[in-house]
């Protein structure tokens, strides 16, 4: 019997363990990441970059939802592993899905799409979660 209430013990702290942990890494109200990459149709337009540059600018300053924004460009490190061949980089920060949810659907959001997406070729995102805290 003592053997059977240690055996038991022990299954529900592995499973107490594992519940936290899968909270952890399925975080869905916590912080949520959204990061954005563009390559320009014409990357070496300096016009066109400044146009670019100047629609994410305007939209940064409009949009309400993330708590922090960073519009970037490629830090031109020379690893194997590191792309540089993107042009602009945007990085938010938003307190929950939800709240990105609620981004990806606001009207500046999608002004923004059809005001500059002429002027690149390709976007890729990356959306992630806090994985521990």
């Amino acid at each position: 019997m003592k053997n059977f209430l240690i055996i038991l013990g022990i299954c529900a702290i592995l499973i107490f363990y594992t519940n936290i942990k899968n909270n952890t890494m399925n975080n869905t109200q916590g912080p949520f990441y959204h990061v954005v990459f563009f390559w320009m149709n014409n990357p070496d337009s300096t016009q066109e970059q400044e146009q670019l540059l100047s629609e994410l600018e305007l939209f940064m300053d409009k949009i309400p939802q993330p708590l922090s924004k960073h519009i970037g460009k490629p830090a031109g490190t020379p690893r194997e592993v590191v792309d540089n061949t993107y042009q602009f980089s945007l990085v938010l920060n938003f307190e929950s899905k939800e709240s990105q949810d609620e981004y990806q659907t606001d009207p500046i959001h999608l002004e923004f799409i059809d005001r500059a997406q002429h002027l690149w070729k390709k976007v890729q995102v990356y959306d992630s979660y806090i994985a521990t805290e």
